[in-house]
């Protein structure tokens, strides 16, 4: 079954524009986005400003307040911080705005508690986050609109009375058309043949059957983190044998190594994020040499999961974030044995350093007795073997 949990931070823009000119926290002003409000001022608010509202209504609201519209690099940083907060719970997030995202928990066995621990990370953030669950993304916006919260028990139940105007994948026209013909909540829309919604809508009212069934699905795009892979390890009941939590690192390295060499990617850092019995725990380190393949994040993982597995284990997930093209090496014809050489030497100089000089020499160096090499010489001349 599919989890989604869709959150928004409220009073995002208005709390990220008092904390860079704190001039701001005693006024009374407005964030604006393309002739609507997207947020405000706790003194707006509570004259009758709210989300949504044209900038006329809400000027005629308040005559004398500051109308701020949102320009998005000045909140790039703040989102990146909160989003990254969802991180260690999933690897698949849908930024919907720079205040609202949609995070997909389907594949983890413990779906609810991370959703809770997300939003309880959060809360850092923001003082309130609202919430919606739901087994598609729609559904799970619509949880979050209409303030039920969870619509992830019987979807059919918690559509039923919702209004026909909030199937925002229907075309507004077609919104407009099925009001007028007296269609005025999702429940009713149940009671139209198939064939009669394909005669009057022609392809869209298939669409319209299955969202008035719960039967479209619209999934979560992984957009956030940009350019990284992710992969989530579950030990079922958790685990504290090491052993148990080895093998799953070999298991998530042999998955993302093999994405590593299709996609032709690299990265020097590596994320992992332990679940325990109730909480996650992130642990981030960045190497001198690139992640490029199985051997390299494996040997990677186990040196950043040394020692951090104490308590009990209940699902490992790895992040490789910041990703690259990998460069590609060309090797010449001789290129290896040549490696070969000049590593061999290192290794002799670096022993004879520790040890000293006669402690370590090649055989071709090794020097024979005047007697051996004499009988070696004879047994060429005369064909001895």
């Amino acid at each position: 079954m599919h989890y989604f949990l869709c959150v928004r931070l409220e009073s995002f823009y208005a709390r990220e524009l008092v904390r860079k000119v704190p001039d701001l926290g005693d006024s009374t002003f407005v964030v604006t986005d393309k002739g609507y409000v997207l947020d405000a001022s706790d003194d707006a608010l509570s004259r009758g400003v709210v989300s949504g509202m044209s900038v006329s209504q809400a000027k005629a609201l308040l005559t004398s307040a500051r109308f701020i519209e949102r320009k998005i690099d000045d909140f790039r940083n703040a989102q990146r911080e909160w989003l990254d907060t969802l991180v260690p719970f999933s690897d698949t997030i849908e930024p919907l705005d720079q205040h609202e995202a949609i995070v997909d928990l389907s594949g983890h066995p413990r779906s609810q508690e991370m959703a809770n621990w997300a939003i309880q990370a959060l809360s850092n953030h923001s003082p309130r986050v609202v919430t919606g669950y739901g087994e598609s993304k729609w559904i799970a916006r619509l949880a979050l609109e209409f303030g039920r919260g969870e619509a992830q028990d019987d979807p059919l139940v918690f559509l039923a009375p919702l209004p026909v105007q909030s199937l925002v994948l229907l075309r507004p026209a077609t919104r407009d058309k099925l009001h007028l013909l007296g269609y005025r909540n999702v429940e009713s829309l149940r009671t139209l043949p198939l064939q009669v919604l394909l005669n009057q809508f022609a392809d869209e009212g298939l669409l319209i059957h299955r969202l008035a069934n719960a039967q479209h699905f619209e999934a979560v795009e992984a957009i956030y983190p940009d350019r990284s892979f992710g992969c989530l390890f579950p030990f079922e009941g958790g685990t504290d044998s090491l052993e148990t939590i080895a093998a799953g690192c070999v298991a998530l390295a042999r998955q993302l190594g093999l994405k590593l060499l299709n996609e032709e990617q690299e990265t020097s850092e590596l994320l992992l994020h332990i679940e325990h019995e109730a909480k996650v725990v992130s642990f981030a380190r960045t190497f001198s040499k690139p992640i490029r393949n199985e051997l390299s994040l494996l040997a990677s993982l186990r040196l950043l999961i040394e020692g951090k597995t104490e308590e009990t284990v209940y699902s490992l997930r790895v992040t490789l974030p910041h990703l690259k093209r990998a460069k590609r090496v060309q090797n010449g014809l001789f290129a290896q044995r040549a490696d070969g050489e000049r590593k061999l030497s290192q290794a002799v100089s670096t022993v004879q350093t520790v040890f000293g000089q006669a402690s370590l020499c090649r055989a071709s160096e090794i020097e024979l007795p005047r007697r051996v090499r004499l009988l070696k010489e004879m047994g060429q001349i005369v064909g001895w073997r």
